[in-house]
């Protein structure tokens, strides 16, 4: 049952990839695959920073069920942190790379993550944690990948609008979350699911402009 939290990110990762119709072709297409699977490796052990403030967070912070706290904690733990410190990588040393590049790194960031925390809760899973949070970063993966390629591309008040699109991924991810935690189980999966969705949607839109 945990294999979806564990190989769903990697999974859609190579599905987007062998989906670009924009594939280099003969020799460049191998050594190019060798590069990602690279920088996916480098993304896996680059998330460890990210999960050790992560557990320091979750250890000291006081759990609450009110609704605003609640919306909090997970929004850190959760969302928040693993978002910002995958975007402040981006930013720092593949400012020029491309979609595809991003990707991967991101890919193996969520992965090592999604491994750790499945590992953690072994014989405690729930579906929050089986199912629905792996969906919700799989999605906020590919937003902040190509809002953060927008963003860098874009001048002006496109440019803007970018950079709020990118800072407000982790924050509605979090709202699934919330939905979650107060028992709106319908309104979570529905949200989950076009979450999803229309984040493949949107990349594909993206690409065939």
């Amino acid at each position: 049952m945990s294999l979806f939290a564990i190989l769903g990110v990697p999974c859609i990762t190579l599905f987007l990839l062998f989906a670009d119709d924009r594939q280099p072709a003969g020799g460049t297409a191998t050594l190019r695959r060798g590069l990602l699977v690279l920088e996916f490796i480098k993304g896996f052990f680059y998330a460890i920073a990210g999960l050790v403030v992560t557990f320091l967070v979750r250890r000291y912070a006081f759990l609450s069920y009110r609704g605003f706290p609640l919306y909090l904690l997970f929004l850190f733990t959760d969302h928040l942190i693993p978002a910002l410190f995958l975007v402040v990588m981006y930013f720092l040393l593949y400012a020029r790379q491309s979609y595809r590049v991003l990707l991967c790194f991101g890919a193996g960031f969520y992965t090592l993550i999604a491994l750790v925390e499945v590992v953690a809760r072994y014989g405690h899973y729930e579906p929050y944690h089986l199912f629905l949070l792996p969906a919700v970063r799989m999605g906020g993966l590919l937003f902040i990948t190509i809002f953060f390629v927008r963003y860098r591309e874009w001048y002006g008040l496109l440019r803007i609008l970018f950079l709020i699109l990118l800072v407000s991924v982790p924050f509605l991810s979090a709202a699934i979350t919330w939905l979650y935690m107060r028992s709106f189980l319908f309104w979570s999966a529905l949200v989950t699911v076009l979450f999803f969705f229309g984040s493949l949607v949107y990349t594909y839109m993206e690409w065939k402009r």
